[in-house]
């Protein structure tokens, strides 16, 4: 399975966000949808997908923090580090 791993900062200062609820929305075959970011702002999960053919699916999430506008983005890789903006 291809494993994705993330940080989550602020787009202000890039200190890690710790607690965000990262929910992955489209997952394959994967009851568990959604958990929490790291101390570090980190994050890994499990796509679900055993290879990645050209044009592949592009992976749906929101992220969720107190104090920070939602992040929504639909993308074929989330990039290593997604920046959340303060309200």
């Amino acid at each position: 399975m291809k494993v994705i791993a993330v940080t989550v900062v602020s787009a202000e200062n890039e200190e890690p966000i710790s607690d965000a609820n990262v929910y992955f929305l489209n997952r394959k075959g994967i009851a568990k949808d959604s958990t929490k970011t790291d101390s570090l702002g980190r994050v890994t999960f499990d796509s679900g997908f055993t290879g990645m053919m050209f044009g592949g699916p592009k992976f749906k999430y929101k992220i969720v923090k107190d104090g920070f506008v939602t992040l929504e983005a639909m993308e074929k890789w989330p990039g290593p580090t997604l920046k959340m903006i303060k309200k």
